[in-house]
């Protein structure tokens, strides 16, 4: 044993019991201090120990006496260790594990873990096959679990998943599960327990059901899941982690159990997030229609339904989500009876992704808790390494000191600690040494900036062409994401140009709607009740757009949302209601339909790859890296987050471009564009920007009009790349109409839509004319597959479809005849 501590690897944590006991028990008497003094001593002498032996000693010996090698005696004024007799445990997750004052000798047919431990980083080895065991709960000393010691024995597992000392737990069976089942993290002095042990342990205690064979089971998000319906908890999940899971789990484990979902509330940023939960909590529980009474909603609909609930009617209401807000902040400042009535009544709160709070909304979510009763608990998940919306409502550095994250009084914390999503080992250690480097405190933002970025340039594989890099899997497998709109516009009107398929995740556009409602309602008037067996037939028509979805449930999804009669469609209900917030089956989520799919990193959360390629920027924009600190500019650290949050999307393989500098500037309404007055390029397809085709006043004339874009938009056959479009002035009615265009640009079947006079207006605000002073013939952009939209002219109106326009328009006044 002495040898083997003198060698030059560290000592392992079974050495130095097994050290302590043969000390120990080399004289009949042994004070406790003088074998904490040897065995830290003896520490002393490896390099590894020097400045922390006493620590380590203090705490073996601890271990040694609170799990029963050791008891204690008092001889000649000394504390005295006096050895126990021997006895094995059967640990869960372990095996049985040997107890004794006499070092276990090492036989020859172990394997290379028993003579390390029976646990790795623990104390004592594996005992030999055949020798008798007591339980678990018998060597612990565990008293009966009812409900209180179930949630005391769930609560000892987290702060063990998490590294615990031992002088921080109360009770004495707490101190020896965790020796048993923990391994000693001799850098920090804590006791930490792997996944695998800790879901042995909660399978073991009946709180999870036993682990299928073949199957892993998260002991952390089985702990998340499984608390009690008022209790309160920060949870940190980092990426891949299965915090949606968790959330959608831990409501549908509430529900089951008996809580009224009314008494609910689920509350995340995007409705297309909300409503996917809402979907994923109705396929979790036995009663999927309970689902539907869940108050599902973001932060900005909650703002609404506070407002309409609490003002009167005729009331003004604000104007705009940020207004909304703020006024609903206010209100929540000082409540009407109305709203701690409503407040009163909630059970369960649940915030998703509170990293990302900030500003007003920050301030009506901490406002919302101070005012739920003490019996209503919260659930609150996010993951500060992955706050990335800083730059939108707060001075720099300024959010961080107000996140809901941190700890709070009466709310637990708690960590999703493994990630359920990278598959390559080397690229998760990667991203867990990433993580710690956001994390680290006392390092200036722009130094963990260079660090970030340093290490994914170091371990990424290069595509310096970026799509077009042959390194990078061809398929629908793999996301390239680019630090801001600016650069994914450029990047993807040079891939339209170049003929290469990708898909892309709008940003701008607004909401799409799926193409096949417009495809089939195309014409019909915009007053009337259409009989079930026309809308049939038309739904049969346009099969192109339907994409293999069920015929009859298309029909519900109309009838629905019109909120008709079986047997009849209501045309002007369903207008309304494709104006307002739709489920996200409804809606177009990517342009194209091969390729990989580019996005900015701010869109990509939520998603994953196999493979993703990072556009690297050249330096965060617009940061002052030496000089004045300007507070208008952008906040490394948060950029440093951006650039995490864009390579964790990854699951098996990490490559880096490089993102060419945008030169493009930006009209108030957030339009793009680059180049001159006389000659340049400006983005398109924002939403407004495109408006059916309407020749005339005529209802046939325009019914057919409209039934024959939607035909073209539809039409089998069509390929799954963006195609050329160009946009031509109509001289009778001065509306640039738009068209597929051939490669010599020239326009070609029937005019699919046409530009807004908004869109129209900004470009000629650009080229700095009047509109009538435009070119005849705009071109250079593409055209992307149709959405459906709702149009109104005076007292007409309908449904149309029309083409998705995106790229940039070419504008030329030189050559304006």
């Amino acid at each position: 044993m002495m040898a083997s501590l003198a060698q030059s690897r560290a000592p392992a944590t079974p050495d130095m019991a097994d050290a302590v006991c043969a000390y120990t028990t080399s004289a009949p008497y042994m004070p406790v201090k003088e074998a904490t003094a040897w065995l830290a001593g003896l520490l002393g002498w490896h390099e590894a120990w020097h400045s922390r032996a006493a620590m380590i000693a203090d705490e073996i010996v601890a271990a040694l006496l609170a799990v029963g090698v050791f008891g204690t005696g008092v001889g000649f004024g000394h504390l005295l260790l006096v050895p126990l007799a021997p006895r094995c445990v059967l640990v869960p997750g372990v095996g049985s594990v040997h107890l004794s004052a006499r070092p276990v000798a090492t036989n020859a047919g172990q394997n290379a873990d028993q003579q390390q431990g029976a646990v790795p980083g623990g104390l004592f080895k594996a005992a030999d096959v055949g020798e008798e065991v007591i339980s678990f709960a018998e060597a612990i000393g565990l008293p009966p679990l009812d409900e209180e010691m179930l949630d005391a024995l769930s609560g000892t597992i987290v702060q063990a998943r998490a590294g615990v000392a031992l002088r921080d737990l109360g009770a004495d069976w707490q101190k020896r599960l965790v020796i048993l089942c923990c391994g000693f993290d001799t850098a920090q002095g804590l006791w930490r327990m792997d996944a695998t042990r800790a879901a042995a342990v909660l399978a073991w205690a009946g709180l999870v059901p036993d682990i299928e064979p073949g199957k892993a089971h998260d002991p952390d998000q089985a702990l998340v899941i499984s608390l009690p319906v008022d209790r309160r908890v920060i949870v940190t999940a980092g990426p891949g982690s299965g915090k949606t899971h968790v959330v959608c789990q831990r409501l549908a484990q509430l529900l089951d159990a008996g809580t009224a979902a009314p008494r609910m509330w689920l509350l995340s940023f995007t409705r297309v997030a909300v409503e996917e939960l809402r979907d994923r909590i109705a396929a979790a529980i036995n009663r999927p229609d309970e689902a539907r009474a869940l108050n599902v909603a973001t932060f900005d609909s909650f703002a609404n339904r506070l407002l309409n609930a609490t003002l009167p009617a005729g009331a003004q209401r604000p104007s705009g989500h940020d207004a909304a807000v703020r006024a609903a902040l206010q209100m929540l400042r000082d409540p009407p009876a109305a709203v701690t009535g409503f407040v009163a009544g909630l059970a369960h709160v649940v915030i998703d992704e509170a990293q990302d709070l900030q500003g007003d909304r920050l301030e009506l979510m901490r406002a919302f808790l101070e005012l739920l009763p003490a019996g209503c608990g919260v659930t609150i998940l996010g993951d500060a390494a992955q706050s990335i919306y800083g730059f939108s409502t707060s001075p720099v550095g300024d959010s961080a000191l107000h996140s809901l994250l941190d700890p709070m009084p009466s709310y637990a914390t708690m960590t999703l600690g493994t990630d359920h999503r990278t598959r390559n080992p080397r690229l998760a250690d990667f991203f867990v040494a990433t993580r710690a480097t956001l994390n680290a405190k006392g390092q200036s933002g722009h130094v963990i900036y260079a660090l970030t970025r340093q290490s994914i340039e170091r371990f990424a594989t290069p595509a310096p062409r970026g799509v077009l890099d042959p390194v990078l899997p061809p398929g629908q497998g793999s996301m390239v994401l680019f630090r801001g709109r600016r650069a994914i516009l450029s990047e993807s009107h040079r891939l339209m140009r170049a003929d290469v398929a990708f898909r892309l995740r709008p940003s701008g556009h607004g909401d799409l709607i799926q193409p096949w409602i417009g495809a089939a309602l195309a014409g019909l008037p915009g007053r009337a009740m259409v009989a079930s067996a026309e809308i049939a037939a038309r739904i049969e028509g346009v099969q192109a757009v339907i994409q293999g979805r069920d015929l009859d449930q298309l029909w519900t999804d109309l009838n629905h949302l019109s909120d008709s009669p079986g047997a009849q469609l209501d045309m002007s209900r369903l207008q309304r209601r494709l104006g307002q917030s739709l489920p996200p089956r409804l809606l177009r989520r990517f342009l194209g339909h091969a390729g990989p799919l580019l996005g900015t990193i701010h869109g990509a959360k939520g998603l994953e790859a196999d493979s993703v390629l990072l556009m690297l920027p050249y330096a965060p924009p617009d940061t002052p890296f030496a000089g004045t600190q300007d507070r208008t500019k952008a906040d490394p650290l948060e950029e440093a987050r951006v650039l995490y949050v864009g390579a964790t999307r990854a699951k098996s393989k990490l490559y880096i471009g490089s993102q060419r500098p945008s030169h493009m500037q930006k009209l108030a309404g957030g339009r793009l564009w680059r180049g001159y007055t006389g000659d340049f390029s400006v983005e398109i397809g924002l939403a407004g920007d495109v408006l059916p085709i309407l020749p005339a006043a005529d209802p046939q004339t325009r019914a057919a009009a409209l039934m024959t874009a939607a035909e073209a938009l539809a039409a089998p056959g069509l390929s799954p790349k963006a195609v050329p479009g160009v946009a031509l002035r109509d001289e009778k009615n001065r509306a640039w109409a738009i068209y597929r265009a051939n490669a010599q640009g020239l326009s070609i079947g029937p005019p699919l839509g046409q530009l807004s006079r908004e869109a129209v207006a900004d470009i000629a605000r650009i080229a700095g004319c009047d509109v009538a002073a435009l070119p005849g013939r705009i071109g250079g952009f593409f055209l992307s597959g149709a959405a459906t939209c709702t149009w109104t002219d005076g007292d007409d109106s309908g449904i149309a479809l029309v083409p998705v326009v995106c790229g940039l328009a070419s504008i030329s006044m030189e050559s304006n005849p």
